[in-house]
């Protein structure tokens, strides 16, 4: 009796579905979205690809933009598979180029002569004298223009005028300016110099404002002086080129160790003017003698 109503009521049971969680729900809601989204990027995939074969243009543009990918990246991997430079590599090299370059504008910013200039006015270098040589001073045209012109010439120290040779900086009309084609400057240098070289500077025909360079110097001399009654040690003769470079490097002719304190500048010549020549500047290289 017992055991028959156990089993009935055990059949009687009945299994109740439990209800889903808010989780569940979620989680069944997100997998139908992803369905649908799937589904529509597959038509419009379909849509777009379908109108992107029916339209030429369309087509010949993404071809153009693929083959551009393919080339850009095509030269990319060839430049760094053929490169033979690291990064660091890199970084050295333009570390060693930038160097010179820097030293070279450091050179221009200061003075475009990338020797020692003993005869610098800054340095202490000044005119001693220039000798019979005359100042240049345009005349006029008429009487009073010319008598301004008498006074300017004897108002003016010519060997201050003459002193514009041993500045830096060339500009048009910023010279020493004598009468004829031959003049003399003696310069007191810097200090006893055993003379290496000489530099002379002219202005370059593209600034000139007659468009031509007969005035330049030609032919000049060096002469190393120990004093004022000295006849000189003669280095050479040299000839300024006016097709060659505005400033111009002569190395002397004849080389000695003994040291100058001054120099004697002699003008022996110019490019073809009658009237007057203008110098720009000298500078003069060497050594500076210490045990003196």
């Amino acid at each position: 009796m017992y055991a028959h109503n156990r089993s009935t009521s055990s059949s009687r049971r009945r299994v109740i579905p439990r209800s889903p969680t808010i989780q569940q729900i979620e989680s069944q809601r997100i997998q139908e979205c992803c369905k649908c989204c799937r589904h529509e990027i597959k038509k419009s995939r379909k849509y777009y690809i379908k109108s992107i074969f029916s339209n030429p243009v369309l087509y010949l543009l993404l071809i153009f933009v693929c083959y551009s990918v393919y080339i850009q990246n095509y030269i990319q991997t060839e430049l760094d598979s053929h490169s033979k430079y690291s990064s660091a590599d890199k970084i050295e090299l333009v570390r060693a180029v930038e160097a010179p370059v820097s030293t070279k504008v450091a050179i221009l910013d200061s003075d475009k002569i990338d020797r020692c200039d003993y005869a610098l006015e800054s340095l202490g270098g000044k005119i001693l004298s220039i000798g019979s040589t005359k100042l240049y001073v345009p005349k006029a045209n008429n009487i009073i223009g010319e008598l301004f012109s008498s006074i300017l010439q004897l108002a003016c120290n010519p060997s201050q005028r003459a002193s514009l040779i041993l500045k830096p900086s060339v500009f048009p009309g910023e010279c020493w300016a004598f009468e004829g084609s031959t003049g003399t400057a003696v310069i007191q240098l810097y200090g006893p110099i055993i003379v290496s070289g000489v530099t002379l500077e002219h202005i370059p025909i593209t600034i000139t404002p007659t468009g031509e360079l007969s005035a330049a110097p030609k032919e000049f001399a060096i002469l190393g002086l120990m004093d004022d009654n000295d006849e000189g040690f003669n280095f050479g003769k040299f000839i300024y080129d006016i097709n060659d470079t505005p400033q111009q490097y002569f190395e002397v002719k004849q080389k000695v160790l003994l040291p100058f304190n001054m120099v004697r500048f002699e003008v022996l010549s110019n490019w073809g003017n009658n009237k007057f020549t203008c110098v720009y500047r000298i500078s003069i290289h060497g050594d500076l003698d210490l045990r003196q």
